[in-house]
């Protein structure tokens, strides 16, 4: 009776969630409340949780939570119920609302397994779903008439789509070699051979504390200790900030790397078409949501995103949809090759 007396006053009675701190027995938002807000825009404007997880720098299933919790909205739960709480909002409705609409802002989500996932490769809009006379599922572009020409694309052959982006990565061992290759590879700084980027910023603060002492034994005029000291400071942020973007880039190979082993060890274990099969419709959703991240729709070819990889390239005609290509691994490295350059010829000598 106390915990539901307390719910209805408004007051929290759990550990304090990401974005607040407890401040005597209050929740007061702190320095991770951009953090949440930022992942409900990325949520709204289309993107799964692998790609936000990656954007923000957390655990996949902690972006998820953020998103589902009523907490953002100034609310406070005991048991199924949600109450007004007296904490500030972090979200207000519309936002956490666009957060949930298949990744389409204002449309709600359609029951097809890839809606949300399926992006329009000429202008990057989610692709909103629609139903012919027959009932079947066409991907289009929200923008198409206006702005966008690129022509709508059945769901089924999105769907083959999707599972042959899989079957491709759990069968191509140079392909995952190149992959891990291109993740290992640490990102690096523009050097050309001078002092390290640690050494110029710590001068450059060096310089700005002389500047100050300057300044303050009336050595320098204002005017000169104002210009000088913006230029310091602005060279020093740039470098500071090509440090942090630095960082982030790692974080996020560090994370897609980890990810994509984690896909490719499933993927080892499992025969894709069969397990594809024999599914439910609830088991092939589970099975998208976990390891593929997009697929996009261009001209004349389509890429599946999976997670923790990089674009695999798919015909039209692989899916029965028209025709395109795949990535192979040369001498080179990753490079895209068509499709019927790389299937068995007919007899007649000419490619399938």
């Amino acid at each position: 009776m106390g915990q539901r007396q307390a719910a209805e006053q408004g007051r929290w009675l759990n550990r304090a969630p990401t974005g607040y701190d407890m401040v005597n027995g209050h929740l007061v938002p702190n320095d991770m409340a951009p953090l949440v807000r930022r992942i409900f825009d990325l949520r709204a404007a289309g993107a799964s949780f692998p790609v936000i997880a990656a954007d923000v720098g957390i655990e996949y299933s902690t972006a998820r939570h953020i998103s589902l919790n009523r907490v953002y909205l100034g609310e406070v739960r005991l048991g199924d119920d949600w109450f007004p709480g007296q904490h500030p909002a972090l979200v207000d409705q519309s936002q956490f609302d666009a957060a949930h609409r298949g990744h389409t802002t204002g449309q709600r989500r359609s029951k097809d397994l890839l809606s949300g996932r399926v992006r329009c490769g000429l202008c990057g809009r989610v692709a909103g779903v629609h139903y012919n006379d027959r009932n079947q599922a066409i991907y289009r572009c929200r923008h198409r008439g206006k702005g966008c020409s690129l022509s709508g694309r059945s769901a089924n052959g999105l769907h083959r789509a999707a599972v042959l982006g899989l079957k491709v990565l759990a069968s191509d061992a140079d392909l995952q070699a190149a992959i891990r290759a291109q993740l290992s590879a640490k990102p690096q700084m523009n050097s050309h051979g001078g002092p390290s980027t640690a050494s110029v910023i710590a001068a450059l603060r060096a310089k700005e504390r002389k500047l100050l002492d300057l300044y303050y034994a009336d050595k320098i005029d204002p005017d000169g200790f104002a210009e000088e000291s913006r230029r310091l400071t602005t060279r020093r942020l740039t470098l500071e900030g090509e440090i942090v973007e630095l960082e982030r880039a790692q974080r996020s190979r560090e994370w897609a790397s980890l990810k994509f082993e984690q896909v490719a060890h499933i993927l080892a274990e499992l025969n894709v078409d069969a397990l594809w099969d024999e599914a439910s419709v609830a088991e092939r959703r589970i099975l998208i949501e976990d390891l593929v991240d997009s697929v996009n729709i261009f001209p004349d070819q389509l890429t599946v995103q999976i997670v923790g990889a990089p674009p695999i390239l798919v015909t039209f005609q692989e899916v029965g949809l028209n025709q395109g290509c795949k990535p192979v691994v040369s001498e080179g490295g990753l490079e895209t090759i068509p499709c019927a350059l790389l299937m068995p010829p007919r007899p007649g000598g000419h490619p399938m």
